[in-house]
């Protein structure tokens, strides 16, 4: 007879083994009905299941065990047949190992009680979880769109100056010294330049600053020049409440200079820090002053000349009518 002493569940280990302790093992050997019988309990057509065949004798009711493996493995889900022999010869257990062999199961000999436990334990241990998933490879750090990103200033701690300010771009020769020249821009300046050592310059108006940049593949640059400079705002007028004069010569002898800076009218320059001597001068007037400026400060002047417009006419005599101009000179 086959019965089905313990119904499949969970944690039901200690209910099988009194169940078995009270039987008594008479009979025929009817392994294959079995098997089928135990893999319906299993419902193996809609889930996982695996069956665990202890045998001490051959199949005797006319079943064909290698069949059925191949049977329930094509039907079920996921199907395998786990055989123990206790107390078969070699070839005995060759003829129902093909149960286990046909569902992806293994076949163990067990010839005494030792070997028996050995077999129950390796057949029934919980599966070795699946190894975890490697984790994905981290991404590639996204190549930034620009890897030269300066930043020039008045003063430290200041505003970063990005109108009217100019770029210089050198090859560095080995020495340190400037090489080949690459390129000018102007303002808020970025861009990609190629691995290798240049010279950078930076200037606004009469300051300038340079810095010697190594640039490596894959690395963002973002170097700090500090002009330390300030704004010089100049107004140049004949008298105090006169109107500038355009045409006014303002020349400037700055920090560092090699010759002074010139300019006309109303003068908006931006110099080294330091004293800063003006001079405005206005037809015959001139006009000189030392003038200190702080880097990153506005400092905003009227320089006066002193001088006025003469107009002279001559007369042939007096009271009488007024000569033409030509010919005649003023001293």
């Amino acid at each position: 007879d086959i019965q089905l002493i313990v119904p499949p569940q969970a944690g039901s280990g200690s209910a099988i083994s009194a169940a078995a302790d009270s039987l008594k093992f008479l009979g025929k050997t009817p392994l294959t009905a079995a098997v089928k019988q135990a893999a319906e309990a299993l419902k193996y057509t809609e889930d996982k299941a695996t069956v665990v065949l202890i045998t001490d004798g051959l199949e005797t009711c006319g079943g064909d065990p290698c069949a059925l493996g191949k049977e329930l493995e094509a039907s079920g889900v996921d199907f395998t047949a786990d055989v123990v022999g206790f107390g078969l010869t070699a070839d005995e257990g060759r003829q129902i190992a093909c149960l286990a062999d046909n569902t992806g199961g293994k076949y163990i000999q067990a010839s005494d009680e030792k070997a028996l436990q050995a077999a129950l334990a390796e057949t029934v241990a919980a599966p070795a979880p699946a190894p975890e998933p490697a984790p994905a490879p981290a991404p590639a750090p996204a190549k930034p769109e620009f890897n030269f990103l300066p930043i020039a200033v008045l003063a430290e701690g200041g505003d970063p100056v990005t109108d009217g300010n100019a770029w210089e771009i050198y090859k560095a020769k080995p020495d340190g010294t400037r090489g080949d020249y690459v390129s000018t821009e102007y303002g808020a300046y970025k861009a990609n330049l190629e691995p290798g050592d240049y010279i950078v310059v930076a200037s606004d108006g009469q300051a300038k600053t340079e810095q010697k940049v190594k640039i490596e593949a894959g690395q963002v640059y973002k170097p700090l020049f500090n002009l330390n400079a300030g704004t010089l705002i100049i107004h140049p007028r004949p008298s105090a409440a006169a109107d500038v004069v355009d045409g006014a010569a303002v020349v400037i002898d700055y920090p560092g200079a090699d010759m002074p800076a010139t300019f006309y009218g109303t003068t908006k320059a931006v110099l080294p820090a330091g004293d800063q001597k003006v001079t405005v001068t206005i037809g015959q007037g001139v006009a000189t002053e030392t003038i200190p400026l702080a880097a990153g400060k506005t400092v905003e002047k009227d320089m006066v000349a002193g001088v006025g417009h003469v107009v002279a006419n001559a007369y042939y005599a007096a009271g009488g009518d007024k000569a033409d101009g030509s010919g005649i000179g003023f001293k």
